[in-house]
């Protein structure tokens, strides 16, 4: 039981964390840092416009670390919770669920899963050779 709430808290998490966009938002951040770069640098911008347009970037920068703060939170909360209920009630033992996380037949299984799914992802819009 203990391996199955572990596979339930990763699985719910990375779900979670899709859906909220926490992978997605380092991207933007990224960007709108590069952009933040590219005002800093440029000569043709007087101070006034500079200022403005940094701080239009923070504004952005501090929202996406909200949203990806508060997303990992979420995607991590809720099934920890729920795990954490379940001990409570005495379903499933939390430290087994935490044991279980880091074993090795956990993490050799979890490993081999994301190294399929890079090589499903790198063969689907390249194609079988």
């Amino acid at each position: 039981m203990a391996y199955a709430a572990a596979i339930f808290l990763g699985v719910t998490f990375l779900w979670l964390a899709k859906v909220l966009g926490v992978f997605t938002k380092p991207l933007e951040v990224s960007a709108a840092s590069m952009d933040a770069y590219r005002v800093l640098i440029d000569p043709s911008l007087h101070d006034d416009a500079k200022e403005a347009a940094m701080r239009k970037h923070a504004k952005t920068l501090g929202w996406l670390f909200v949203v990806i703060t508060g997303g990992s939170i979420i995607a991590l909360g809720l099934p920890f919770g729920i795990i954490w209920l379940m001990s409570v009630a005495g379903l499933v033992s939390l430290h087994a669920v935490l044991d279980a996380l880091i074993s090795w037949p956990m993490l050799i299984g979890c490993t081999l899963l994301f190294v399929a799914k890079v090589l499903y992802d790198w063969v689907r819009p390249h194609g079988v050779r």
